[in-house]
Parts: structure tokens; sequence; C-alpha cells
């Protein structure tokens, strides 16, 4: 690793770790240590190479999974598209874009290595599903060999990537007075692949929050992180601020959890695998009608968690619904996605009102 690429790479990682862990964390230090083992190398892609990610799309990045294993963990390569002292004076926010980004997939790949609840994985039917680099990875449960739709939580994952280096831009390494702007979608990314898929992906993170005013920008300045942050609740139950933001980082099978938990068995699966296909096909854009369907289910899994969880009282549930109500209608515009009369009296009924929101 030449002191460039070096310099860079610790900048970054110090970003990362602040906003996921946050700088007070005591898990922070044994994090940068176990990141200086497992991710190997950081190199350079010259300008005029092309580097494709797995399914053949063109990259400007990556962070590879390499096959040699460290205490029985998997090995980290990054590569970054043509950084050079020169291209450092003259686009500085794309390549501190792409550095955020790339070492922010090592992060979270280590982190569900780390600290993933599911270790054993778990059995649905015949499918042994595990969190695998950020992903869930789907094996035969008998020969545990890899299904035909291997991987899923895809989009999620790059979307997610794309959301945490917006808040690294806007804060730096230290802090930030518009964390809470990015993750409620009022500050725009850089223009991106993701740039268009990412609203929808706020909209599930409204939905799993559990917290009815959540003040993210404060939690990352007051040093605590966005991943383990927790809520005391009125009934004395400390939970996760955002079963999103855990779950993304740490454990993707969680968000799979308690989505189904409160919505159909295999629904999160169904939804992750429509989304992952646009990253697949390297499309533009969701088409409105898959982010409808993504709607109707977020009102219903809101709708069901806050009425039949028992772990809100009434100002938490007003709270909590209130934020997801005013992301719905966002994400609505942005998608051009209208409803009918019908499905507009469901919604009233379930307790989301879009005419409250004048649009």
């Amino acid at each position: 690793m030449d002191e460039l690429n070096e310099n860079l790479f610790l900048k970054y990682l110090e970003i990362n770790t602040n906003i996921l862990l946050g700088k007070k964390s005591k898990k922070k230090d044994l994090f940068l240590a176990t990141c200086g083992r497992l991710i190997t190398s950081v190199e350079t892609i010259p300008f005029g190479d092309k580097v494709y990610t797995e399914t053949g799309n063109e990259a400007c990045g990556m962070c590879k999974v390499n096959k040699e294993k460290i205490e029985g963990f998997e090995t980290y390569s990054i590569y970054f598209y043509g950084i050079t002292d020169s291209l450092q004076k003259k686009d500085k926010k794309w390549v501190l874009h792409e550095g955020i980004h790339e070492v922010c997939h090592a992060c979270v790949n280590i982190l569900t290595e780390t600290s993933d609840k599911h270790l054993l994985g778990k059995q649905v039917d015949n499918e042994l599903r595990l969190n695998r680099n950020g992903l869930i990875g789907i094996y035969d449960a008998k020969t545990l060999k890899p299904k035909d739709e291997h991987y899923y939580f895809k989009m999620f994952n790059e979307t997610m990537m794309d959301i945490i280096t917006t808040i690294g831009m806007e804060c730096g390494i230290y802090e930030s007075g518009r964390v809470d702007s990015v993750l409620k979608g009022s500050v725009k990314g850089e223009n991106t692949r993701y740039k268009e898929f990412i609203p929808l992906t706020l909209l599930y993170i409204s939905a799993l929050s559990n917290n009815p005013n959540p003040n993210y920008t404060n939690i990352v300045n007051e040093g605590n992180g966005i991943v383990y942050n927790k809520t005391l609740l009125a009934n004395g139950k400390r939970v996760y601020t955002n079963d999103f933001l855990y779950g993304f980082a740490c454990d993707p099978l969680y968000i799979e959890d308690e989505f189904d938990k409160y919505t159909l068995k295999d629904e999160f699966k169904e939804i992750c695998k429509l989304m992952d296909i646009y990253y697949a096909k390297n499309k533009k854009k969701y088409d409105d009608m898959i982010v409808k369907y993504s709607m109707k289910y977020l009102a219903k899994f809101i709708h069901n968690k806050l009425n039949n969880s028992k772990l809100f009282n009434k100002d938490e549930q007003i709270g909590i619904l209130n934020n997801f109500k005013a992301q719905f209608v966002k994400t609505m515009l942005h998608y051009n996605v209208t409803f009918d009369s019908d499905e507009l009296k469901w919604l009233r009924e379930i307790g989301i009102e879009i005419s409250d929101f004048h649009i």
C-alpha cells in the first residue's frame, strides 16, 4: 500500500467507524484493530483499466473478498479507481465518495462476521440462510450447497453504502449538523448509480425506527454511532433505536425476522429479490409498481407492529407513525406513485392519511 492510499484508507476507516459505532464506543478500538488485520491490501485501479462486479457491471471501486482467512475470518482487498494526487486536486468529492463507500463495504462485512446474532443461520423449510458479507446467502439445508439464487439484500446493501457515504461527506471525521437530514431524505448524495434507489431504502429505515423522535445528528455527534444505539421506551425496555440501521451493518437476517413477524413469512426475502433485479440488470430507477408494492407492505408492517407488539405507548406510536407518514409521502412524490380510492381508504383505516400532507 503506497503512502497516499494508506493515508486515505485510514481517513475513510475513521469516518465509517465513527458513524457506525461512534467515536466513544468501547468496541471502536477492537473493531479498528480487527479491520487492520482483515483488510489486507488497498490498491489503486489505474485510469483506463476497467473493473467489473460479479454481475458484470462496471465498477468505480471494489471491496473484494479474499479466499485466504485470518483467525477463521475472511479477508478483504479494497480497490480505488484512479486515486492519484492529480485526481485528488481535480475531484476531491468523487474520490471521497468512492473511498468511504468501498471502506464501508469492508466495515459492514467485518461487522456481520464478528457481531452476527445468526452465526448458525436460520432454517426456513429446506433452506439455510446465513448472513454473508452484508448480504443473506441461501444454501440447501441438507447439502449446504448454495441455492440457485444465492444472495439477496444486495440493493439495500449498496444504497446503505451510499447513505453512510453521504453522512460521511457531510460530517467529516468528527461531527455534523446534518446526519438527521440525510436519513430523512433532505440531503441529496452524489450522483451515483444508486441515487434513485435511495428514497425507498430511507422509507424502510423510517418504518423500522423504534424511536418516536430520533435525532441521528445528536447520536453521531455524541459519539454513540447509529448501529448499536438504543432507545429507552416508556415501558422500561431498551431497544435498538433503529432495527434497519442495526441490521444492515451487523445482521440482515434480524431485519428479515422483524419484518416477517408483522407481515408474511418470506415477504422480506421476496421484496429483496425484486429490488435486487434492478441491481443485477443495472437499471436506473425502480418501476413505480415495485415501489407501490413495497410501500403497501411497509404500511401493513408498521400498523401491525405499532398495534400488536405491545412495545409502545400511545405517544410513542403517534411519533413513530408521523415520522413514517412524512417519509411515505416523500417516497410517493419521488417515484410518482398513486393510490386508487380503495387503497387510500385502506391506508386511512390503518392510520396513514395522505391528505394530511397536502400533496
